[in-house]
């Protein structure tokens, strides 16, 4: 309904159109009783008529009423009169706001984007703080936004204005949750939704997008995707379609602003990454607190840096002219650096330098959860674990003078590199092994065969003693020039431990720093003491602890990182930790976070959240075409079709990692496991009524294999109890039901060995136990057979055995395979090389025989598990479940600090 100008509404007299504002009709209106120019929102009568949208114009009335600041654009008055004409379908809705000059944060930035920029700094940072306010004051009196975006804040030349709480929610002052959900959706450009999601996709928090509760921290997130894209002129969150836009929002963080502005502060990064957490609790939990952030970070950015003595300049300015045509802009800031040293003028005290490393799309930081990266002890050389999977991964070197990384040949397959003392080598895990090579070329040398899984690290002493960890089980040594691997440490099973992790051998060699394992956020610093051997807690839950030469003791929990004074002659902290970097990229599952310290006080770290691999499910067929399944990205790891081929249990990492059930025909993924600890490994029973699993469970029970109806009903029944050096990985039922095959990589041995458990026996029997690695075993259609994959002849082929025999094992594979599948039929067997999948056909009676294997096609596909395979096949042989990998933004960059511990000596003193 459009009202013509002169039309009257009580006593507003309507003048021109203005637009649409939110659900209703914006008009220029004289007040001819205050003789003033207005702006009247009214609510066309056909809309009236529906109860839904009458409830939200009354809401936002209601909630405008409320609101009394100078960044909210006030209500003046509300009203109900006739509509004007002789068409009239009955009484229309009004409100009275005060008429706003100027033009909307959207107009504004689609007017920079042009250009490809954003708002100023100052400009964008006064705005967002006023806007923060405005939020702050609705929140302290019960209202929440719930559709904050660029289009509802009006700039005028008083400051910026929030408007439209159409969706406003009016709660309680000072009450936690607010109900979400409303059919009516905001009708506004580019992108909205219908039905349940109430609001404007590219700027909704994930618990709006899940159908959840929302309360105020779902602002926070809006607010911090429109100061996004005010600095970077960059949406925070896009896609080609709705749903790869919600999928970006719910998995995927945007490239750091820093990326697109390198301007941006450091300080602003971290107030719009904490805005920007996917989980509520994981962000800046008021407006007040965000508030006051944003105005420490806009001091920060506006302080003036003061100038150099003019002959300093000039020469400063050579140098640094003469470096940036050898080395770029990192080297540049070195020598700036470095030619304070040679000034005569007293200086000021040193300050850290920031810059980021950008890694080429072609060979981004590989997602993962052990470490990715080492810096050299002297801080000149930083190597990173790069590639798409981590059977493509390799270590990629880069000195600090230099713009680009160069491989390093011979660490393919590569996780988890640690530096020599001298810095001329470098340690690090592949092929389940424990391996070193020299940073100037050649081979790689096998130091010790050693079964490998998430959370290996390694630390390297000035005995040339390497302490490390494989994932599982104790610390343990082994010389630098090779050996068998003895136990350091031991695990308390008292306290629960399953593993220790993260060894930092401290300086002189006295002792080790390290983290016991418990379950998924069970993480006790320890340290043992090299003299007398005793291994104590320090009384800090947190992961990958460093030793900082500014006397300090490092840690991480939870993406930050925290500094505690620590006495390296006593072995003991001596002030209680503070938080001192955050966004830090790490893993809730392992305790990982992705930072390394330099001897000389530099530091490198990944920026970002937590740093897993989010991946999508799809089909394969024969010759390698891939249709998508599940497109929404998360953090998948395992998938297994069930017997009738209508379900699948797919594993997805998380705090815990969890089991999960996908229903292919109603496209439904609802959690099968429940419990706060690990569950993983799924084996589906041949009548597809329980599936067998891997557990971590709390109260120092170690590992489990548990099994568990699918229809969601009854509870988890224990099949198998081992201790905390055991990790088992249940593979496959036998067809009839009555025995399961699993493998278990224990802590005690250095090889990975396949075992069966009858169905009613409490202990499994051996089947594939040798010195060698064993893994992924999988029955035969017809039972009489397993496949399975060792390293016996040097490298990883396929196997079949009879079972439960006699006979003695048969090579399939000619060249080397790895997780071997079974066609329902049993006449075909699927294993892969590399990025290629192979297929053999095989006969299984009256004996066993196979053809000369063939290829099928060749793919990039992720394959995030060692001893498990990393696909499955349907009952026809003519498809396969994959995994395709969606690079994580966090993933493409990495920030050099140099000088680090200067800067945390001031920051965090020692106590004397």
């Amino acid at each position: 309904m459009a009202l013509a100008s002169g039309a009257r509404l009580g006593p507003y007299e309507i003048l021109a159109p203005l637009g649409a504002g939110g659900m209703g009709e914006v008009y220029r209106a004289r007040d001819t009783r205050l003789d003033r120019d207005v702006a009247v929102k009214i609510l066309p009568p056909q809309l009236a008529a529906d109860p839904q949208f009458r409830e939200r114009f009354d809401r936002e009335a209601r909630a405008v009423s409320a609101l009394d600041h100078p960044n909210i654009c006030p209500l003046y008055d509300v009203g109900e009169a006739p509509a004007p004409g002789p068409e009239s379908a009955g009484p229309v809705r009004f409100l009275v706001m005060q008429l706003l000059e100027g033009e909307t944060l959207a107009e504004r930035l689609e007017g920079l984007r042009a250009n490809g920029t954003g708002l100023v700094l100052d400009e964008a940072l006064r705005i967002a703080t006023q806007v923060c306010d405005a939020l702050d004051h609705a929140h302290r009196i019960g209202v929440v936004h719930r559709d904050l975006k660029p289009a509802n804040i009006f700039l005028t030349k008083t400051g910026p204005k929030l408007l439209d709480f159409g969706l406003a929610k009016r709660r309680p002052a000072g009450a936690g949750i607010v109900s979400g959900m409303s059919v009516a959706a905001t009708q506004a450009a580019p992108i909205t939704a219908s039905g349940t999601i109430l609001g404007t996709l590219q700027y909704m928090a994930p618990e709006q997008l899940e159908g959840q509760e929302a309360d105020s921290r779902a602002d926070i997130f809006s607010f911090g995707a429109v100061l996004y894209e005010m600095i970077t002129g960059r949406k925070a969150f896009d896609g080609k379609s709705q749903a790869s836009l919600i999928a970006a929002i719910l998995h995927i963080d945007p490239p750091a602003m820093t990326t697109l502005q390198p301007v941006t502060p450091v300080a602003l990064e971290r107030v719009v990454t904490t805005c920007l957490a996917k989980n509520p609790d994981d962000r800046w939990q008021t407006a007040r607190d965000l508030l006051r952030e944003l105005k420490w970070a806009a001091e920060g950015a506006t302080t003036p840096v003061p100038s150099p003595p003019r002959a300093a300049q000039a020469k400063a300015s050579r140098v640094a002219w003469a470096l940036a045509s050898v080395c770029g802009v990192a080297a540049i800031i070195g020598g700036v650096i470095a030619i304070g040293h040679l000034r005569e003028t007293p200086q000021p005290a040193r300050t850290a330098t920031r810059f980021s490393v950008t890694l080429p799309a072609a060979v981004p930081l590989l997602s993962t959860i052990n470490s990715t990266l080492a810096l050299s002890p002297d801080g000149t050389r930083l190597v990173y674990v790069g590639g798409v999977s981590a059977a493509g991964s390799q270590l990629y070197l880069r000195a600090m003078d230099q713009l680009e990384a160069a491989p390093i040949r011979g660490t393919e397959g590569a996780a988890a590199p640690f530096f020599s003392p001298d810095g001329q080598w470098l340690g690090f895990f592949a092929d389940n092994k424990v391996k070193k090579i020299s940073i100037d070329g050649g081979s790689a040398q096998t130091l010790a065969a050693r079964p490998v899984g998430g959370g290996a690290s390694g630390s390297w002493g000035s005995d040339d003693t390497i302490v490390f960890s494989a994932g599982t089980g104790p610390l343990l040594r082994i010389s630098a020039a090779g050996g068998v691997p003895t136990p350091l440490t031991t695990l308390n099973s008292k306290q629960g431990d399953v593993s220790h992790r993260w060894p930092e051998i401290l300086p002189g060699g006295k002792a080790v720093l390290f983290v016991a394992q418990g379950g998924v956020g069970d993480q006790r610093l320890m340290i043992r003491n090299a003299d007398t051997g005793e291994q104590r807690a320090l009384d800090i839950n947190g992961g990958s602890p460093h030793y900082v030469s500014s006397g300090h003791l490092l840690f991480s929990r939870l993406g930050t990182l925290f500094a505690a004074p620590f006495d390296l002659k006593q072995l003991r902290v001596t002030a209680p930790p503070v938080p001192v970097v955050e966004g830090v990229a790490s893993n809730g599952i392992g305790g990982a976070a992705h930072v390394s310290i330099a001897s000389n006080g530099s530091m490198a770290f990944v920026p970002g959240v937590e740093l897993l691999r989010p991946r999508t499910l799809v089909w394969v067929d024969r010759q390698g075409k891939v249709q998508p399944l599940i497109e929404a990205p998360r953090n998948f790891r395992e998938a297994r079709l069930s017997p009738d081929g209508q379900r699948i249990a797919i594993g997805i990492e998380g705090s815990p990692r969890d089991l999960w059930i996908y229903e292919i025909k109603r496209g439904i993924l609802s959690r099968f496991t429940l419990e706060p600890t690990e569950s993983e490994f799924a084996a589906w029973t041949p009548d597809g009524q329980r599936i067998a699993f891997g557990a971590l469970r709390p109260g120092g029970q170690g590992r489990l294999v548990l099994w568990k109806l699918t229809d969601g009903s009854g509870t988890e029944e224990k099949l198998l109890a081992g201790g905390p050096q055991d990790h088992f990985h249940p593979s496959a039922w036998s067809p009839d039901g009555r025995v399961l095959a699993f493998t278990n990589v224990s802590s005690t041995e250095t090889t990975s060995d396949i075992w069966m458990l009858p169905l009613g026996k409490t202990v499994p029997e051996p089947f594939a136990n040798t010195r060698f690695s064993e893994r992924s075993p999988r029955f035969s259609p017809d039972g009489k057979w397993v496949a399975y994959v060792s390293d016996e002849s040097g490298r990883d082929e396929i196997y079949v055995q009879p079972y439960p025999g006699p006979g003695g094992k048969r090579q399939v594979s000619i060249d080397g395979g790895s997780e071997p599948v079974w066609a329902s039929s049993g006449r075909e067997l699927f294993y892969w090389i590399g990025d290629t999948m192979m297929a053999v056909s095989v006969a299984t009676a009256p004996s066993f025989s196979a053809d000369a294997p063939r290829r099928l096609f060749e793919g990039r596909f992720d394959r995030p598990l060692a001893s498990y395979p990393n696909f499955d096949v349907t009952a026809d042989g003519q498809r396969f479940l994959m995994f395709k990998g969606i690079q994580a933004a966090a993933a493409a960059q990495i920030t050099v600090v140099l000088d680090w511990a200067t800067e945390l000596a001031r920051r965090v003193p020692i106590p004397r």
